[in-house]
């Protein structure tokens, strides 16, 4: 069984070395929960989501989920939800679902943690050296370039 999962966007770039430790840590997730409904990449139209208000859920490119029962307890969430009956309802977006309306359900505490960002400058995790997690690359597509940044921001005394 797996001690914790890491999903990233393709868009992202990992520090892999850090997550190991990440896995045996807890820090909230800080995002806003009103559902879009103007015409954004982020739209959710009231047909698919009638709540104005998601869940708490963690927004970003990259979020980690750990716990050796937590994959088995997503997806018996999703299991009891309209997730496996509605294809609207899977049009959700995936952090909203998962860390957010299933998450929920099952009971798991969803808590922020820094060194993970969804810009490409990331907040540090900090306890005795800056620690850093994961990068978007929302500008150029060039992952070595951005491994270069994430590695230049690593192990700084705090």
């Amino acid at each position: 069984m797996a001690k914790c999962l890491v999903k990233a966007d393709s868009d992202n770039v990992l520090l892999l070395r850090n997550f190991e430790r990440l896995c045996d840590e807890t820090s909230m997730c800080d995002v806003s929960r009103r559902v879009q409904r103007e015409r954004t990449k982020w739209m959710v139209p009231e047909s698919i989501y009638p709540d104005d208000r998601f869940p708490q859920y963690c927004s970003t490119g990259t979020y980690v989920l750990c716990g050796y029962d937590i994959p088995m307890r997503l997806m018996h969430a999703s299991e009891e939800s309209w997730f496996p009956h509605s294809s609207n309802y899977r049009m959700l977006p995936e952090d909203v679902l998962f860390t957010g309306i299933f998450a929920e359900k099952a009971g798991i505490r969803r808590t922020h943690i820094g060194g993970m960002s969804f810009i490409d400058a990331p907040e540090y995790f900090c306890r005795d050296v800056k620690r850093t997690y994961s990068i978007h690359m929302n500008r150029v597509q060039d992952p070595k370039n951005y491994f270069k940044r994430l590695i230049s921001m690593e192990g700084h005394f705090c």
